[in-house]
């Protein structure tokens, strides 16, 4: 087909659809906290959609899990909680990211348990919930496991890439499908086409697409492939024959249109889609420079705003978004803090800028400037909903035996309690979140409901154990549902879901969600 052929069609298409714009589809003390009382992704890269490399980039080693699952002991102070699992020191077979020796999650974790079980277990978790929970739930769906029981491998991947798009882990999901070296079906093809573009990765999902056509029907991933790899009279051809049948809509159509020729971009600059926006059809506004904002669409499209051809602004606001679901490691929200001085206050300006004085504050290393950068850093980040970040940005650097004033130590406390670090908070810790941060509850009462509810968790057993043919994994994620329960105020089941955490070996997971439910909720 001609050139003047493709824009005589392409400005067809565009003079019958209307123009129209796209639209967007204070911390209290410690003491106050206690009811009744005084995270690797790494940016996307940015790159002209005609020159994206096809990479495979393996993932990272990862370190040894703090609290791996093997067997060990309940500190002395506590009873062990009786509840029926499986071994825990499973093989190294099955398929994922983390040998069992780095995650401490034995191949057998989902033996005994449906797939359609696990499904209502695992979607009874919202995107956004504590951090230590989402950080377990993001171990278990990477660690090498087998298919639950009758479940194919290539169910129990689409299962795996399906839950980790929903929590934005895009790029631990095209890692499974590159570790997993699963044949792949339509099913599986359609996951991991969308998750391509979304990264932008088109290359990817086309090469596959050229090997086996069969994967996939989709009229407009065929006409964008074919373009992608010179073919643009074939690509014309596809995309007239597709409107002709009726087999595309004709706004999409305009879409693609656009795409093929950059004379019919120009000549308009929005292109208005009925219907949810694909992973395709998002790549291709951007590319024919009508991008969409990506506030009012599903998380895992922020990965896009990360890119450093991205505004400042847009990439802090995405990585807020992220590291909220443990898809961006707060590391990484706090290089954006600190990128730059900035232009503005209000909202992000008011949080970067106050990292940044605490950031200063650190490195200076004086108490009168530590002081007020802590009680600053924690009233903005915690406003936002960020403080669990901030705990992990800067725990490292706190010191527990600075001589700090009292509502400067409270707040050093209070990240100190909601990190890795939280054995090491001593000054201004009420004694139950003590006895908590080190296992040992003996003695240790509340009169504040929510606590003593979570004193229990560490000194009983559960009340209702897990039926005998529930899979590890099952137990697990109905604990992280009860945990994530008490988030909106409903206790009840908390005490149960510590204690099961405790009986599995996940003892630095029960620790950190208890203090972080103690801190967080009200």
């Amino acid at each position: 087909m001609s050139s003047a052929r493709l824009i005589s069609l392409g400005l067809g298409l565009l003079a019958a659809l209307p123009v129209a714009a796209q639209g967007p589809s204070t911390p209290s003390t410690l003491e106050a906290a206690l009811p009744g009382g005084g995270a690797n992704a790494a940016a996307v890269q940015a790159a002209p959609l005609s020159v994206i490399d096809w990479l495979a980039v393996p993932p990272a080693e990862a370190a040894i899990s703090k609290d791996a699952l093997t067997p060990r002991d309940i500190p002395n102070s506590a009873a062990a909680p009786s509840v029926a699992t499986a071994p825990l020191d499973g093989g190294d077979g099955g398929a994922g990211l983390l040998a069992p020796a780095a995650s401490g999650i034995p191949a057998t974790l989902w033996s005994g348990s449906s797939l359609s079980t696990l499904s209502r277990a695992m979607d009874a978790l919202p995107a956004e919930t504590l951090a230590p929970v989402a950080e377990l739930r993001k171990r278990l769906l990477i660690a090498r496991t087998n298919p639950p029981e009758g479940a194919s491998a290539a169910e129990f991947l689409a299962w795996r890439v399906a839950h980790l798009r929903e929590i934005a882990a895009a790029d631990e999901a095209m890692a499974l499908f590159e570790e997993t070296r699963v044949t792949l079906t339509p099913d599986l093809f359609t996951h991991y086409a969308d998750l391509a573009f979304i990264l932008g990765e088109e290359d990817r999902a086309c090469a596959q697409w050229r090997d086996n056509a069969a994967l996939s029907d989709d009229i407009a991933l065929r006409i964008v492939c074919l373009a992608r790899v010179g073919d643009w009279n074939a690509a014309a051809l596809a995309l007239q024959g597709a409107l002709v049948l009726g087999d595309m809509p004709a706004d999409r159509g305009a879409l693609l249109a656009a795409f093929l020729d950059p004379e019919l971009a120009d000549a308009q600059d929005r292109f208005t889609l009925a219907g949810p926006v694909t992973p395709l059809d998002f790549r291709m506004k951007e590319a024919v420079g009508a991008p969409l904002p990506t506030e009012n669409l599903p998380r895992v499209y922020a990965l896009s705003d990360l890119r450093p051809a991205m505004g400042w602004k847009a990439q802090i606001d995405a990585a807020e978004r992220l590291v909220r679901t443990g898809a961006v490691p707060p590391a990484r929200l706090f290089e954006l803090y600190t990128a730059r001085v900035p232009a503005a206050s209000g909202s992000v300006w008011d949080r970067a800028d106050a990292v940044q004085t605490l950031d200063a504050a650190l490195r200076a290393g004086e108490p009168s400037e530590v002081g007020p950068a802590l009680r600053d850093a924690v009233a903005a980040m915690g406003a936002a909903g960020l403080l669990p970040a901030l705990a992990t940005m800067v725990a490292d650097r706190l010191d527990p035996v600075m001589s700090l004033a009292p509502e400067a130590a409270t707040a050093q406390a209070k990240l100190l309690l909601l990190s890795d670090r939280y054995e090491s908070a001593r000054e201004a810790v009420p004694e139950p979140l003590q006895a908590i941060a080190v296992g040992d509850v003996l003695g240790v009462t509340s009169t504040a409901p929510r606590i003593a509810a979570l004193l229990d968790g560490f000194r009983a057993s559960p009340e209702n154990p897990p039926e005998g043919n529930a899979s590890l994994g099952e137990t697990i994620l109905k604990a992280l549902g009860d945990l994530d329960a008490a988030t909106a105020g409903d206790f009840t089941g908390v005490a149960d879901a510590l204690a099961t955490l405790r009986r599995v070996g996940l003892e630095d997971s029960a620790r950190r969600a208890a203090l972080h439910l103690a801190l967080l909720t009200r």
